[in-house]
């Protein structure tokens, strides 16, 4: 499915972080991947992703945040939330495009990618 696809990840857990951009690099995504929500925030801000994946409970902002600041500019954004623990949205535009269960599996992740790229 990649086709100059571009994907940021942000995440607090460095192993993972580099894990997920090396199985996405190597599928043929573009990934850039921070540390931390505040970094999230800017880049998403300042460039096009066709997929954002953001870790629930990392420094700066977290999933949920990042998910209705980034929805409030554009409802058609498409935001996972990777986690370990059960999340709650209550509203519709709340809703993440989809979620990643922690930890990993990494069998299927390139499926599942490709079907919230997709739609």
């Amino acid at each position: 499915m990649p086709n100059n696809y571009r994907i940021l990840i942000a995440d607090d857990e460095p192993m993972l972080r580099r894990v997920i951009t090396k199985v996405l690099h190597k599928a043929g995504y573009e990934v850039i991947s921070v540390v931390d929500g505040t970094q999230a925030l800017q880049e998403a801000t300042n460039q096009h992703f066709d997929l954002h994946i953001f870790d629930q409970n990392m420094p700066g902002h977290t999933g949920k945040e990042l998910l209705a600041m980034l929805r409030s500019k554009n409802s058609d954004i498409r935001v996972v939330i990777s986690s370990g623990d059960d999340l709650n949205f209550p509203s519709h535009e709340e809703q993440p495009t989809g979620f990643l269960e922690k930890p990993f599996v990494l069998q299927g992740l390139l499926e599942k990618i490709a079907g919230f790229i997709s739609g």
